[in-house]
């Protein structure tokens, strides 16, 4: 009898083998667990006869944590954004984004890691600094910061009253374009 005890004894220590019974698990659920730098971890909590237990798991190659859905993500609406440096929680501007459709979440794990994730919004979205969140394009207005078109100036001396102003797109082909179509309406004017 005092063999089957035992026996019991090594396959229940079998069974919580890689299961570790920490006091960072306080309710359960998915977190996102940020000791690796590519976003992939994340920690189950699940409630067992001695308290919480503690799994540290990784999401597949090619996606990420998603703290928004608690589940493995894709990586092309929710990437990792290690160069970024966190000094607290929350959603943030992303000065790199041109057209406002992204921001910067930081996101602090059960070990209080914060580590940030780039977040693109829904169609039809941008975020706002005001509110903190993705909302429909027609509530805000983004400032997209652009510089004036360069302007070219050309002027036949030969032909009365022929000038013109062409914007610029950093393009010779463009350039060459108007200047064969100017060349052409020259030619047309003087062969009246």
């Amino acid at each position: 009898m005092c063999i089957n005890h035992f026996c019991l004894l090594i396959l229940f220590f079998n069974v919580y083998e890689g299961i570790s019974v920490e006091t960072v698990c306080q309710n359960r659920g998915r977190f996102p667990n940020n000791e690796d730098l590519d976003c992939r971890g994340y920690t189950m909590c699940l409630m067992g006869a001695g308290g919480y237990a503690k799994f540290d798991l990784l999401c597949p190659e090619n996606s990420v944590y998603s703290h928004q859905e608690n589940q493995c993500t894709n990586v092309t609406t929710y990437q990792c954004l290690p160069e970024y440096n966190c000094t607290q929680e929350g959603n943030f501007v992303y000065q790199s984004s041109e057209n406002c459709t992204s921001y910067v979440t930081c996101v602090k794990d059960l070990r209080d890691i914060i580590t940030a994730r780039l977040i693109s919004c829904e169609f039809n979205e941008v975020f706002s600094p005001s509110q903190m969140m993705c909302v429909n394009e027609t509530l805000y207005k983004c400032n997209i910061k652009t510089e004036p078109p360069k302007v070219l100036e050309v002027s036949i001396d030969q032909l009365p009253n022929l000038s013109g102003n062409f914007s610029l797109k950093n393009s010779a082909t463009r350039l060459s374009k108007l200047l064969a179509t100017k060349i052409t309406f020259i030619a047309l004017i003087i062969l009246k």
